[in-house]
Parts: C-alpha cells; sequence; structure tokens
C-alpha cells in the first residue's frame, strides 16, 4: 500500500495484492520507521456505515463501510473518493494495476 500526502487529500494506492488482502482480511496496516524509536502506521480497515479518519501523531487510519467498498473492490471503477467537511479533506483510494513499474 502506497500512502501520498498532497494540500488537502490522502491518497491510499492499493496493489492487486493489497486488494486481496483488505478483501480477506479486513484490514491493511503499514508502518514507516523514521528513526529507531519513531514510526509512523497507516490503515484501512472495512467496518461500519460511513468513513471515518482517524488521524493521530503517529497513526493515521481509515474505517471504510463494508459493504460499499466490497463493491468497489470487486468492480471495474479505479478509484474512490470520499470528501470529508471538516476540516476539508479529500480521501481517495486507487487501485494500482501497475504496481512493478519503475
Amino acid at each position: 500500500m502506497k500512502l501520498r500526502i498532497h494540500d488537502q487529500e490522502i491518497r491510499f494506492r492499493l496493489s492487486p495484492k493489497d486488494l486481496d488482502n483488505l478483501e480477506a482480511q479486513k484490514t491493511l496496516t503499514e508502518t514507516l520507521k523514521l528513526a529507531p524509536d519513531v514510526s509512523w502506521t497507516y490503515s484501512l480497515t472495512l467496518n461500519g456505515e460511513t468513513p471515518t479518519l482517524n488521524a493521530q501523531s503517529e497513526r493515521v487510519s481509515l474505517t471504510l463501510p463494508e459493504t460499499e467498498f466490497a463493491d468497489w473492490l470487486r468492480g471495474p471503477e479505479i478509484e474512490w473518493t470520499y470528501q470529508q467537511a471538516e476540516p476539508l479533506l479529500t480521501l481517495l483510494i486507487e487501485k494500482d494495476l501497475k504496481p512493478h513499474r519503475s
């Protein structure tokens, strides 16, 4: 899973393997070690009715509506978008169909 943060937008990019794991396990988590004693974690979880972003200093987690998102996982759409109202923030999830390009 790749993460891109730009302006007021967070984009999660999922490889085919990530998509399979998210569907099977209902959660994906990645941890980035920034220093020996500092790490930062980001995750996606299928659970609930509405998208919910939980942001803390060491973690960003996005909970997605399981039924709606399961249809997207299996469907032909490449991008899933949600606009958070307060603070204004765009959350995107993309299918990375060519995860090994240079």
